[in-house]
């Protein structure tokens, strides 16, 4: 048998594709930044997947446990959004949390921002240091998008929570 023939196929093959497109091994990065600063933004816990608020979704969803073994459900409602700092409504048990404004660390790596330095106090009894990670996965206009989300505090109360969401700014 010829070399030849054995060699023609491979030949062929390494320059088609050499002109076909390569995969792309970077994501597409959303940058919400221009999106949502200056902005009130509020929030509604969604499936994966899904871009519409269900009808009793009520914000961003952490819980935990709080003194001897009390049960804390946390819903960040809204968040107003600055360059800088970020203010945020949040309820515990359906009480509203008095919380200072939290430091924002954008993320245009991953397309996301995290709000750090949030100390909240609940019913004059509840002191939590609390972190909020959003990560953007789709812009459906400068009025709506949505990720991922994760939620933590510690102090008298600890808890977590993370999921989806879909974000609409005022």
């Amino acid at each position: 048998m010829n070399p030849c023939t054995l060699l023609l196929p491979l030949l062929v093959l390494s320059a088609c594709s050499a002109s076909l497109p390569q995969p792309s091994t970077e994501m597409d990065v959303v940058d919400a930044a221009p999106l949502i600063a200056g902005r009130a933004v509020t929030f509604c816990d969604v499936k994966k997947g899904e871009r519409r608020c269900p009808s009793l979704s009520r914000g961003l969803s952490a819980n935990g446990l709080g003194g001897v073994f009390l049960p804390l459900a946390a819903q960040v409602e809204a968040i107003n959004f600055g360059s800088e700092y970020a203010e945020i409504s949040l309820k515990v048990n359906e009480f509203p949390a008095l919380c200072s404004d939290g430091r924002l660390d954008w993320d245009q790596v991953q397309g996301g921002v995290r709000i750090e330095g949030l100390f909240c106090n609940w019913l004059a009894i509840g002191n939590v240091a609390s972190t909020v990670t959003l990560s953007f996965d789709w812009v459906e206009s400068a009025d709506r998008f949505g990720g991922r989300y994760a939620i933590g505090f510690g102090g008298t109360g600890n808890g977590s929570g993370s999921g989806y969401f879909v974000a609409q700014s005022n």
